[in-house]
């Protein structure tokens, strides 16, 4: 309460962690920062909680009575976790004043923490959930993962790491690994539920933040997850998840989601409209998407043996003044790095889309990008049916799409459309307003192995 320029500090001679905090109380942080408390530094500790709340965690930085927020304390090379035996919701919780920008808990670093098991059953649950009243945070090098199989009882939303405040800016969040089941990136997070028509959500990293100062989000690594849901939306697993604001992610550091192998990511989908989407962006502010690493995710429809549809999408946006630059969607060399696994037979709509943009906001970039070895094996018959595979799909906008290469794609639908709901497009554009550029794009060995079909394959599809 206050305190400043305080250290905790559970090593001997920096090494090791020999001091543990523990509260078993299901309402009660184990640690709080309040009213003002400043500079200080909890380090190499273990830390336990078991809090049955979504609006606290075993850290909790709360409200001020004073003027300046609490500002710049350090969380650094701790072990969050629940107690033994016990489940606990969030490991690191902000919600500050909100009277006034000066009074938002600012300049905040949690670095190089262990978050292990955040989980509830029914609740809304997070390795780091910072929220309102709160800006200018980084939050770098963490590891965040489950060591047992989580089973939810109730359709709420999971996160790795989330960050929603709509008057902060410049948040970092770089370098941290989601998911996995140990500290060393082996195994997997896995999510279940416990009736097939339960639909929960799962992001790694999620942001919605202010447009004054851009945030961003580097060099992390989501992968190593198993997620089962009923929910009906293409974003109802996304590795990365922005919301709102000025956000760069990857510009600096790529980020990976999946890696370089196959199957790092499997969702399982008991809904004919779910699916995977590497990064998702709903954002109206400006914001970059580039060098990132989006593969090794495999879905699955699970409606009957065959049915059941589950999409893929590498890059999603809906809005906002894009640049989508220098990401790899899929792997130059793995084969059926992203791979929509399910047959899908009925006139299903089970899609795999490399870049997507409907945005009508300035004037979106889509350059230099990959998109290879991805894989749709569904083998939906008909005009009725819009399975299909899209390198880059464009509906909206001014569009600059260039540079980009669209190879190694195989499907075997027997969707016969024509146009930009063809079986395959390399590149579908559709948008009606004027100024398009599409120059200089590579795109080859598309291939339906359909054996018996009229299904076109397309390389460049442009309606306007």
């Amino acid at each position: 309460d206050g305190a400043d320029r305080v250290t905790i500090d559970g090593s001997s001679g920096g090494i090791g962690r020999y001091l543990t905090i523990r509260q078993t109380n299901v309402s009660y942080p184990t640690l709080t920062l309040l009213n003002d408390a400043r500079k200080n530094t909890i380090r190499n500790c273990v830390l336990e909680g078991q809090l049955t709340s979504a609006s606290t965690g075993i850290v909790l930085f709360s409200t001020t009575t004073g003027t300046l927020g609490n500002d710049s304390n350090t969380v650094t090379q701790c072990l969050i976790r629940n107690v033994t035996a016990q489940n606990n919701s969030i490991g690191i919780y902000a919600s500050g004043t909100t009277t006034t920008t000066n009074h938002f808990n600012s300049n905040n670093v949690i670095a190089d923490n262990i978050i292990v098991n955040p989980f509830l059953a029914t609740s809304t649950c997070a390795g780091i959930f910072v929220t309102t009243g709160n800006s200018d945070w980084t939050i770098t090098g963490n590891r965040v993962y489950q060591e047992a199989i989580r089973v939810f009882t109730s359709g709420i939303t999971h996160y790795g790491i989330y960050v929603s405040n709509s008057t902060g800016n410049n948040f970092t969040v770089s370098n941290n690994r989601i998911g996995f089941a140990d500290s060393t990136g082996a195994g997997f997070t896995t999510h279940t539920i416990s009736t097939t028509a339960l639909a929960r959500s799962y992001y790694g990293v999620y942001l919605s933040v202010g447009t004054t100062t851009a945030s961003s989000v580097q060099g992390n690594v989501i992968g190593g997850i198993v997620d089962t849901s009923a929910v009906a939306t293409i974003y109802g697993w996304a590795g990365i998840y922005l919301v709102g604001g000025a956000i760069n992610v990857g510009n600096v550091t790529g980020n990976t989601i999946g890696d370089a192998g196959t199957g790092s990511i499997s969702c399982f989908r008991y809904s004919s409209s779910g699916g995977a989407t590497g990064i998702y962006s709903a954002s109206t502010g400006i914001v970059s998407i580039s060098n990132n690493a989006i593969g090794s995710i495999r879905t699955y429809g699970t409606i009957g043996a065959t049915n059941g549809s589950a999409s893929i999408y590498g890059i999603y946006a809906t809005t906002g003044t894009l640049t989508i630059s220098g990401n790899t969607i899929g792997h130059a060399s793995t084969g059926n790095s992203l791979d929509a696994a399910s047959q899908a037979n009925t006139a299903s709509s089970q899609r795999v889309w490399g870049i997507f943009s409907s945005s009508s906001l300035g004037t979106t970039t889509i350059s230099n990008n990959l998109v290879a070895n991805v894989n749709n094996s569904s083998i939906a018959t008909g005009t009725s049916s819009s399975s299909e595979f899209i390198g880059i799909n464009v509906t909206a906008g001014v569009n600059l799409i260039s540079g980009n290469t669209i190879r190694n794609a195989t499907t075997s639908t027997m969707n016969t459309n024509l146009g930009s709901t063809a079986a395959m497009n390399g590149i579908s554009h559709s948008s009606a307003t004027a100024g398009q550029f599409i120059s200089q794009n590579t795109i080859h060995s598309l291939l339906n192995s359909a054996a018996a079909s009229q299904a076109n394959i397309i390389g460049i599809s442009y309606n306007s």
